[in-house]
C-alpha cells in the first residue's frame, strides 16, 4: 500500500496520517482531511475512512474490556465503520467464495492410472500450495482484456486456466483493482466482451493429461467416466450460458443507523408524524428532519420505535415486534441518561418526549403520562419558558400539544393540569393559521379551549371540596363557563358557489367536529359540577349525547378530522342505553383503531364496555365514568405508579 507522502500532515484532529481505504484502492491521491476526505466528496463516492493501528494486549485486564462493552451496551443497535475489508467485500463476494473453495480441490496429474498413488501425497498440501490451482496474471488494461467476437471457440478454450497447465504462481492481491468488479479473484483471460459464442468442445475431447489443474474431489469419478467408451460419445456436452446464472449479492452495508433506516424515516416525516394530527401543517410539532435526528441518538431510536409498529401494522415491513422493544428501550435509555448529564440539547430532548408520548398511545391509553409531562415541564423550564418560544413556530406548536395532552389527561382524573397555566395564555397571542392553529393540532377550536382550560382547574378545585367537610365550592364560575359555551355560536363559512367539492366536505367536518365538543364540554360540566352524586342524574345529559352522535355521523369517517371528536363521543357514550347508539361507537373505534394504530380507541372501547355492564347489574344511580376511572387510578397509586387515561 502506498502512502503519498508529497504533503506531510501531522498526527493532529484534523488529518490523518495514512490516505483513506478508498483513495488507496483506487490509486488517487488524497487530502487526508477529517472525517472523510474531500477527494471522495468531491467524486460523490462514500469515503471508506482511514486504518487505525490496533494492538491487543493478553494481559488486559476483564474489567477494561467490560469497560468498553459498556460503551457500546446503552445502543444494541450501534455499527462499527465500515472497515477496508468490508468494502471490498461490498463491491464483489466473489472472493469468499474462492477461499471456500480452496478447502475442496485436489490435483488431478498424469492420467487416472496414477490417481491412487497421487491422491495421498495431495491430501497434506497447505493451502498456499493449493493457492497456485488459481493463476492470476499481471493487470492489463481492459482493451487488451477484452476478447473480439471474432474470437472462436477453441482459441477461448485453450486460454483459460481451467484448461490449461498452471505453472505454480501464487495470487497476488496488490494487482486487483478494486473499480474493476470483474477482475477481483479472477484470471482477467475469462472475461471477454461478447458471451454469444461462449460453449466447451465435448469433454472427450479433452486429454487428462493435460488437465494440471484444481478441480473438485467428487468430479474426478464423472472425468473417468466421461472418458470410457459411451453410447453417448457423439453427442456434445452443453455448457450453460453464464448470463442465465444468478447472481449472488453480498450483504449491504450501512455506514450508519441512518443510511440503513432512510426509508424509514421518510415514511414517518411523510405519513406517520401526520396521523395524531387534525392535517398536515408548516409547523408540524411531531415532523422531525433527518438532520435532526443526526444530533440525538435518543431521538434517532424513538422514530423508529415508531415508525417500525406503524410500518409492522401497515404490513409495510417484516419488523418484529421484539425489534420495536430494543427501539423503544434503546431509547428511553439514552434519553433518561440525557436528561440527568446534558441539559444542553433542550430542543432535541423536547422532541424526544412527544415522540415517546406517542408510541406509548400506541400501546395504551391507560399508562404513566403524568412522568412524560413532568419531563416536559422541566425541559421548557430549562429553556426559558414562553421568552423561549417566542419566534419558534414549531416549538409553540409543540408546547400547545403538550398543554392539550395535560389538560385532556386532568379532564378524565380531575386533578388538575401539571403545566403552568401561563404557558397557555402565552400561546394565545401566538397563534397564527398560516402557520398553527388549535384546531389543526387537536381539533377544538380556541374558543372552547379556552373553557376546556378552565375547566381542569375548577374540576380539581370540586373534587377537593367533595372531600372535605367543612368545604363548599361555588359554582358561580362554572355556571358562568356554561352560560358562554351554550351561546356560543359555531362559525360557519356562506354557501360557495364556486368551492371545490372536496373543500365543502372539508369545511362541514371541521364544522361538526366542533359542535361535538361544544356538546362534550356541556355533558362534563353536567356530570363532574351539576349532578348531584346521590341521585338520578339529569336528562339533559342524553340530549347532548345524542346531539354529539348526530355530529359525528355528519363528519365522514374517511376524514382525518373525524377522529378528533373521540373525546366527546366518549363522553356521549357513557350516558346513552340505546343497543343502536352503542354499537356506533363500537364501530367508531375500531375503525380508528385499524387506520390511526393507537390504542386510545380500543382502550378507550373497552372502558365504556366496563361502564356499561356496571350500569346494567347495579341498582345505583351513583355509577359513573369518574367512580370506574377513579377505582383503576387508585389501584395503581398503592403501589407508587400515577397511572392515568389519556383521551386527547
Amino acid at each position: 500500500m502506498s502512502i503519498s507522502s508529497s504533503n506531510t500532515r501531522t498526527n493532529s484532529l484534523a488529518f490523518a496520517k495514512t490516505d483513506c481505504h478508498t483513495c488507496t484502492a483506487h490509486r488517487r491521491q488524497c487530502d487526508r482531511k477529517r472525517p472523510r476526505c474531500s477527494t471522495c466528496s468531491g467524486k460523490d463516492i462514500l469515503c471508506g475512512g482511514y486504518p487505525m493501528q490496533l494492538t491487543w494486549s493478553r494481559s488486559e485486564s476483564f474489567q477494561r474490556r467490560a469497560d468498553l462493552s459498556f460503551v457500546r451496551g446503552d445502543d444494541p443497535f450501534y455499527l462499527e465503520p465500515l472497515s477496508f475489508q468490508a468494502s471490498l467485500h461490498a463491491r464483489s463476494g466473489f472472493s469468499r467464495s474462492v477461499s471456500q473453495r480452496y478447502q475442496k480441490l485436489e490435483f488431478v496429474s498424469k492420467g487416472i492410472s496414477d490417481q491412487k498413488q497421487t491422491s495421498a501425497s495431495c491430501k497434506p498440501r497447505t493451502r498456499r500450495r493449493l493457492s497456485s490451482c488459481y493463476e492470476i496474471e499481471p493487470r492489463v488494461p481492459s482493451k487488451q482484456r477484452s476478447i473480439s467476437r471474432d474470437t472462436t471457440d477453441h482459441e477461448i478454450t485453450s486460454r483459460s486456466p481451467l484448461f490449461t497447465s498452471s505453472s505454480g504462481g501464487t495470487v497476488n492481491n496488490e494487482h486487483i483493482d478494486v473499480s474493476d468488479p470483474f477482475s477481483m479473484g479472477f484470471p482477467h483471460d475469462c472475461f471477454f466482451s461478447s458471451l454469444e459464442h461462449w460453449s466447451l468442445p465435448p469433454i472427450e475431447n479433452i486429454g487428462l493429461e493435460q488437465a494440471e489443474t484444481c478441480l473438485p474431489s467428487d468430479t474426478r469419478h464423472d472425468l473417468e467416466r466421461a472418458a470410457a467408451p459411451s453410447p453417448m460419445d457423439q453427442v456434445d456436452s452443453t455448457f450453460i450460458d453464464p448470463r442465465q446464472l444468478m447472481v449472488l449479492r453480498s450483504p449491504v452495508l450501512y455506514e450508519d443507523l441512518y443510511g440503513k433506516y432512510e426509508q424509514l424515516l421518510n415514511m414517518y416525516d411523510q405519513e406517520f408524524c401526520v396521523i395524531p394530527l387534525s392535517g398536515d401543517i408548516p409547523s408540524n410539532p411531531l415532523r422531525c428532519r433527518i438532520e435532526t435526528c443526526h444530533r440525538s441518538r435518543s431521538l434517532l431510536h424513538a422514530i423508529l420505535a415508531v415508525s417500525c409498529y406503524h410500518a409492522r401494522r401497515q404490513e409495510k415491513s417484516g419488523y418484529l415486534n421484539s425489534e420495536i422493544d430494543d427501539h423503544y428501550k434503546a431509547a428511553q435509555n439514552l434519553y433518561h441518561k440525557d436528561l440527568d448529564s446534558d441539559l444542553t440539547r433542550t430542543v432535541h430532548l423536547l422532541d424526544t418526549t412527544m415522540i415517546l408520548f406517542l408510541f406509548r398511545a400506541t400501546q395504551s391509553a391507560f399508562s404513566n403520562w403524568t412522568t412524560h409531562i413532568s419531563d416536559a415541564g422541566k425541559l421548557l423550564h430549562i429553556c426559558g419558558g414562553p421568552e423561549f418560544w417566542a419566534n419558534n413556530r414549531r416549538v409553540q406548536a409543540q408546547v400547545a400539544l403538550l398543554l392539550w395532552w395535560d389538560a385532556t389527561i386532568a379532564l378524565i382524573s380531575r386533578q388538575g393540569c401539571m403545566l403552568p397555566y401561563s404557558y397557555f395564555e402565552s400561546l394565545l397571542a401566538l397563534e397564527n393559521n398560516k402557520y398553527w392553529s388549535f384546531f389543526d393540532l387537536v381539533g377544538c377550536p380556541r374558543d372552547l379551549i379556552i373553557h376546556l382550560m378552565q375547566l381542569t382547574n375548577l374540576a380539581r378545585e370540586n373534587e377537593q371540596a367533595l372531600s372535605m367537610r367543612c368545604t363548599k365550592f361555588d359554582p358561580a364560575l362554572v355556571n358562568n363557563t356554561r352560560a358562554s359555551i351554550s351561546e356560543w355560536r359555531n362559525p360557519s363559512t356562506p354557501i360557495d358557489n364556486n368551492l371545490p367539492e372536496e373543500a365543502m366536505q372539508q369545511q362541514r367536518d371541521r364544522w361538526n367536529c366542533t359542535e361535538t365538543w361544544r356538546y362534550g364540554l356541556l355533558i362534563y360540566i353536567t356530570r363532574v359540577f351539576l349532578w348531584n352524586r346521590e341521585s338520578n342524574p339529569p336528562n339533559i345529559l342524553v340530549t347532548y349525547a345524542r346531539l354529539i352522535f348526530e355530529h359525528v355521523q355528519s363528519c365522514r369517517r374517511t376524514s382525518i378530522v373525524a377522529k378528533q371528536a373521540f373525546f366527546p363521543l366518549f363522553l356521549a357514550g357513557c350516558e346513552t342505553k340505546d343497543p343502536f347508539l352503542r354499537q356506533s361507537i363500537r364501530e367508531f373505534c375500531q375503525y380508528w383503531d385499524r387506520r390511526s394504530g393507537y390504542n386510545l380507541f380500543n382502550s378507550a372501547s373497552s372502558l365504556l364496555e366496563e361502564i356499561w355492564r356496571e350500569r346494567s347489574v347495579s341498582s345505583n344511580d351513583g355509577v359513573w365514568w369518574g367512580s370506574i376511572i377513579d377505582k383503576k387510578q387508585q389501584a395503581c397509586q398503592l403501589h407508587g405508579i400515577q397511572m392515568r387515561f389519556c383521551f386527547g
